[in-house]
């Protein structure tokens, strides 16, 4: 299924979801467009994906963008010190040309794992650690090096997954965001084990057992 078919599909089963729950209708919005991102975030395992496109895309900018701000510092700091107006120019140019087409050239997988990445810092390293944003940038981080229909295709992510939104529904004091994402979430996987010719594998304990090695490599 393509990923329009699976966002309609998040915002269809969240949207009964919350028909059972009966909220007021001014808590609608929100949890519906949980459910609609749920139901996509399983793809961020694939290049392609709507949400892997989009989130490498604004990742992208803002790190050319925060590049060519540090930049600019840098120059600033070698103008105080007195330096040729040239060779500072020279530095800059150089500087914001190279790094805006080495992010240009980098894959989706590896803007999307340095996404997840910055995500944990903000949450650790924000005044009250917010353990939503953390979570969320490990699931995006381990999903970028993750193959296609792997771990995220399965019942232990489905499980991660309404834990961030359980997270996310407690911090932000909104009722029914747990309920959306989960459906959400779990709409991808029925559809793709329902339409499509490659069935899913809903436990996969060879891939835990594979990212719990490759963890521990890391640490070591």
């Amino acid at each position: 299924m393509d990923g329009k078919s699976h966002l309609a599909a998040g915002v269809i089963f969240s949207g009964i979801g919350l028909m059972v729950a009966n909220p007021p209708l001014q808590e609608v919005a929100l949890p519906l467009v949980i459910g609609g991102i749920s139901g996509l975030a399983p793809d961020l395992d694939h290049h392609n994906s709507i949400l892997t496109k989009k989130v490498s895309k604004y990742v992208r900018w803002l790190l050319s963008v925060g590049v060519s701000v540090f930049m600019f510092y840098i120059a600033y700091q070698l103008y105080i010190l007195k330096f040729e107006k040239e060779i500072v120019f020279g530095i800059v140019l150089i500087g914001v040309i190279a790094s805006v087409l080495f992010l240009s050239f980098m894959k989706s997988k590896n803007l999307l794992l340095i996404s997840g990445l910055i995500l944990i810092l903000v949450g650790l390293c924000l005044l009250n650690t917010i353990i939503s944003v953390v979570l969320l940038g490990f699931f995006i981080s381990i999903a970028s090096q993750l193959k296609h229909r792997g771990l995220t295709h399965s019942l232990y992510s489905l499980l991660f997954w309404s834990v961030i939104c359980l997270n996310v529904q407690m911090e932000i004091g909104q009722n029914n965001i747990w309920l959306a994402g989960t459906l959400g979430y779990l709409s991808h996987l029925l559809t793709d084990d329902w339409f499509t010719r490659r069935r899913i594998k809903w436990i996969k304990t060879n891939e835990v057992m594979w990212l719990i090695k490759k963890v521990k490599r890391l640490a070591n």
